[in-house]
């Protein structure tokens, strides 16, 4: 058996038993690892033997995969019960730039944002507030006759 007979009958058995990916990368791996061995002066033959059967590579290789699934599958749930128990404990921790914030400056923080929004208002009111006294005082009476006059003669006048 050769370098292609061998990597093509791996690929055959783990075909649907692997990712895609993970397909290409074991024959990228296989194909490396034959011409590696080969030029340290082993021959095709003797690599491909000391590799054995393909199925049973391919066996092995899924069953090893399983298995790192499993575990990793394992430690995920582990991982996310655990932060969870310690999300429930320090519910009211708050975190900046990886050091906890004390409760008084949180509270500090809000007060300070209230008092902000608060004076933007004010400001924003007066400013209107001026705006519409000059309005009502000095525009509001020129454009009342303007639009008296407007609303008579459309209609009287306007399109019948």
């Amino acid at each position: 058996m050769n370098k292609y007979e061998f990597v093509t009958e791996l690929q055959k058995y783990l075909t649907g038993k692997v990712s895609t990916y993970k397909l290409q990368d074991l024959t990228r791996y296989y194909q490396d690892y034959i011409d590696t061995e080969i030029k340290k002066g082993r021959t095709e033959e003797e690599v491909i033997a000391s590799l054995g059967d393909p199925r049973l590579l391919a066996k092995s290789i899924v069953t090893a995969q399983r298995n790192a699934d499993t575990t990793w599958e394992e430690e995920r749930s582990e991982s996310y019960a655990n932060e969870m128990g310690r999300d429930q404990e320090k519910r009211t921790q708050f975190m900046y730039n990886g050091k906890e914030v004390p409760k008084w400056k949180l509270w500090l923080c809000g007060i300070l944002a209230i008092i902000a929004i608060f004076a933007v208002f004010a400001l924003v009111g007066r400013v209107l507030g001026f705006a519409f006294v000059l309005f009502f005082r000095y525009v509001f009476p020129l454009l009342m006759p303007i639009a008296a006059f407007y609303l008579i003669y459309v209609l009287f006048f306007g399109k019948k």
